[in-house]
């Protein structure tokens, strides 16, 4: 999550939010019937 959020650092919060929800269920496959996706933020100094 960490490399994507960098790799994809120039989208606003909403996008990269909704972009990280799309990797996630891509990642997960069709095997899964539940799928939950947490997401910390933690503010650094730029």
């Amino acid at each position: 999550v960490r490399a994507f959020v960098k790799k994809h650092s120039r989208l606003d919060l909403k996008k990269l939010l909704n972009r990280l929800v799309e990797e996630a269920r891509n990642f997960s496959g069709d095997n899964l019937t539940d799928d939950m996706l947490i997401i910390g933020l933690r503010k650094t100094k730029s």
